[in-house]
C-alpha cells in the first residue's frame, strides 16, 4: 500500500508551517484592526531572532524521516530538519530550486542535478553529491523499509537510479519518462553519509535517530537542527548555522531563533494555551473556535491561510474480530457492509462546494 502520493507536498500540511518558519520572523502582534478571516500577508524580509511554539496533535516517534509515517513524524524530521533537492513554492504555484540549483534532461529519462556550491550540513561538513546517492539508496533498501518515502521513489514500481557525475553533480535516471520529475525530487531530503553509512551498511539505519535519541548525533541539512527531545511531550529547535538559504536582503534563514514544538491532543487545551500564550500557533482549530479567537480583545488572532494541504480520509471498519476478539456493533457493521449505504455516504459529499471554495480561496 502507497501511503503517501508522489509529491508529499500535496499530502501533507506541515508544509505551510516549514514555509512560515524560514520566511517569517519574530511574532508580531496583529493590527487593530485585524478582520475576521483575513488572509496572511505575503511574505517579506523580516528581523532575526524570537521563538515561536507550535502544536502537534499526536506525538512523533521518530526524527529520522525516512521512517515516518505520519504527520507528525513528517513535521519533527523532513520539514524542519531536512533540506531537498527541490521545493515547492506555495505563493507562485511552481517548484523552484533547493539544495539543487538546476536539473536538466536531453532524453525526458535522464537528469543532470546540480547542487549549489558550498553547502554544508549543520556541522559543517560539505554536502556533496555522495550524500545524495546515499540518500537515495537509504530511500530504497529493503532494510529501511521506509514507510512513506521508498514508493515515493518508484515509476510503475521500479526505482529511480542515481550515480555520481562529479563531487556536485549527480544523473538521475527515471524507468520511463514522467511528466513532473520535480515530484520525485521533491522528496529527496538529504542525510549524511558520513554520519550514517556504517549503519545502513550494518541494516540498522532504521534505528536510528528515534525521539529518544542522542540529538547531537543528528545531523540535518534543513533550517534547524534539535537541541532536546522528551518523547510524546515536546521537541526543540535551533537554527541550523549553516543553513544555506538568505532573503532577498542577504539574511541568512531562518530567521528565528529556537521553535518548540509541543503534543496537545485535545481541542480545548490548544484553545486554552493559544489564549494564554503557551502557544504561538495552532492550525486546523474548531470553527467555533476560530470564531472567538476573532471576537476576543487579545493577542491571538484565527487567520485563512488557504487551503489545506492534508487530506481527510473515513474509514467504514467492516471487519467482526479485533485484536482482542468480537468488535461488537453488529448493527453499524451490516451498515458499513451494504453497498447502498456507502453510495449515500459518497453522494452526500458537497464536490461543488468544495471545488468552489476550494478555487476562491486560491485567489
Amino acid at each position: 500500500m502507497k501511503t503517501l502520493p508522489k509529491s508529499l507536498l500535496t499530502a501533507v500540511v506541515v508544509t505551510a508551517l516549514a514555509a512560515l518558519l524560514t520566511a517569517c520572523g519574530a511574532p508580531t502582534k496583529p493590527a487593530a484592526n485585524t478582520t475576521t478571516g483575513s488572509r496572511i500577508d505575503p511574505h517579506t524580509n523580516g528581523t532575526r531572532g524570537g521563538k515561536i511554539t507550535y502544536r502537534l496533535t499526536a506525538p512523533p516517534s521518530t526524527l529520522n524521516y525516512l521512517m515516518a509515517k505520519d504527520e507528525a513524524g513528517l513535521t519533527a524530521s523532513f520539514f524542519l530538519l531536512m533540506g531537498r533537492l527541490v521545493e515547492f513554492d506555495h505563493a507562485n504555484q511552481k517548484f523552484v530550486p533547493g539544495l539543487a540549483e538546476s536539473w536538466t534532461t536531453n532524453d525526458g529519462l535522464s537528469y543532470d542535478v546540480k547542487l549549489r556550491d558550498g553547502v554544508q550540513f549543520s556541522d559543517g561538513h560539505p554536502i556533496t553529491a555522495d550524500d545524495v546517492v546515499f540518500t537515495v539508496t537509504a530511500m530504497l533498501d529493503d532494510k529501511v523499509k521506509s514507510p512513506a518515502f521508498h514508493d515515493a521513489m518508484l515509476v510503475d514500481d521500479k526505482p529511480i537510479a542515481v550515480k555520481k557525475v562529479s563531487d556536485t553533480q549527480v544523473q538521475f535516471v527515471f524507468p520511463k519518462a514522467v511528466a513532473s520529475p520535480e515530484n520525485y525530487l521533491v522528496n529527496v531530503g538529504i542525510l549524511p553519509k558520513h554520519v550514517l553509512e556504517a549503519d545502513l551498511t550494518a541494516g540498522k539505519l532504521a534505528e536510528d535517530w528515534k525521539v529518544d535519541a542522542d540529538v547531537s548525533k543528528i545531523i540535518t541539512s534543513g533550517p534547524f537542527v534539535v537541541t532536546s527531545s522528551k518523547p510524546g511531550e515536546s521537541i526543540e529547535y535551533a537554527r541550523n548555522p549553516h543553513y544555506y538559504k538568505k532573503d532577498s536582503a542577504g539574511t541568512q534563514l531562518p530567521y528565528l531563533d529556537n521553535v518548540s514544538i509541543v503534543v496537545i491532543s485535545d481541542p480545548n487545551n490548544t484553545f486554552a494555551q493559544l489564549g494564554q500564550g503557551g502557544l504561538d500557533i495552532a492550525d486546523r482549530i474548531r470553527t467555533n473556535d476560530f470564531v472567538e479567537l476573532n471576537k476576543a480583545n487579545g493577542q491571538v488572532r484565527g487567520y485563512d491561510a488557504g487551503p489545506g494541504l492534508s487530506i481527510d480520509h473515513i474509514f467504514f471498519n467492516e471487519s467482526s474480530e479485533g485484536p482482542n476478539g468480537p468488535l461488537g456493533n453488529d448493527a453499524k457493521r451490516a451498515w458499513f457492509t451494504n453497498k447502498s449505504f456507502r453510495k449515500a455516504i459518497s453522494a452526500a459529499v458537497d464536490r461543488d462546494t468544495i471545488a468552489s471554495v476550494t478555487q476562491t480561496s486560491e485567489l
